[in-house]
């Protein structure tokens, strides 16, 4: 009997049915599953996890509730679904979904996964815009702004490569300095006069040159995908340009899109 079964049937913890009152239900029961069962390791590789219908009861939810958080599960490779066997657990994926709608730091959603990342390499400096990034933050050539880049590692694997620019209006390299823990976009979000910060960004498949390529401690030419990105405030002043080199083989990136009735 899978170990999940056996769980169910003898010692269950309290259920979490307080949290059916969440904004967003679906992706309670997702976090509340990757916990209790799979991080935890109380479902180990090869197991299954308990049925829909035991999901329903435990967590007082509907059944198309506890799909889409097993949807959640299963797009994020930590189990595969079988038609008429259930959901078996495959691990713990060294890959981090993200959905592209959602403004949020590689910290943000590796964490919303229960997973950690860390930054190496970090370099913050004084800089001068050139010609191009000036442009993009609407700002003169030579003006004064700061760069901050860094590796960033999963698991102990170099996944992503991230160059970030703000202009010292925004925020000084002794700021960035003394608030950084992995993410420019972080320390930006947290300054009330930033109020709510939006993003244009642009996400191209690129081979990596032989300079980021030597950074990730990957061959010339592998493929990314490059996040190019500008960041604004909420009165619409550009406050960060962004470009992340992201190895595909540890990212999957999500958009849903609907059938347009018009």
């Amino acid at each position: 009997m899978p170990q999940s079964q056996r769980f169910l049937n003898g010692a269950d913890p309290t259920s979490r049915s307080g949290r059916r009152r969440g904004r967003n239900l679906a992706g309670e029961v997702r976090a509340a599953l990757l916990e209790d069962f799979i991080l935890s390791g109380l479902v180990e590789p090869g197991d299954y996890l308990p049925s829909e219908a035991e999901l329903c009861r435990r967590y007082d939810v509907s059944r198309i509730t506890v799909r889409a958080a097993l949807a959640g599960l299963n797009e994020a490779g930590y189990i595969r679904s079988q038609q008429g066997r259930g959901s078996l657990v495959v691990g713990t994926p060294e890959v981090l979904s993200s959905g592209l709608s959602q403004l949020a730091s590689v910290e943000t959603y590796a964490a919303s996964q229960g997973k950690k990342v860390s930054t190496q390499d970090l370099v913050i400096s004084d800089i001068r815009l050139d010609k191009a990034s000036a442009t993009a933050l609407g700002l003169r050539t030579g003006a004064p702004a700061v760069e901050v880049r860094r590796v960033k590692l999963l698991g102990g694997k170099r996944i992503g490569w991230i160059v970030d620019i703000v202009p010292v209006e925004v925020a000084s390299r002794e700021l960035l300095e003394a608030r950084f823990d992995g993410s420019a976009l972080d320390v930006l979000a947290r300054l009330p006069e930033m109020g709510d910060i939006y993003s244009d960004c642009t996400l191209v498949a690129v081979a990596l040159s032989e300079e980021i390529a030597g950074k990730l401690g990957v061959d010339p030419g592998s493929p990314a995908m490059l996040m190019d990105e500008i960041t604004y405030s909420g009165a619409g002043e550009p406050i960060n340009l962004s470009k992340a080199y992201m190895l595909n083989k540890y990212f999957n990136f999500v958009l849903r899109r609907r059938l347009s009735q018009g």
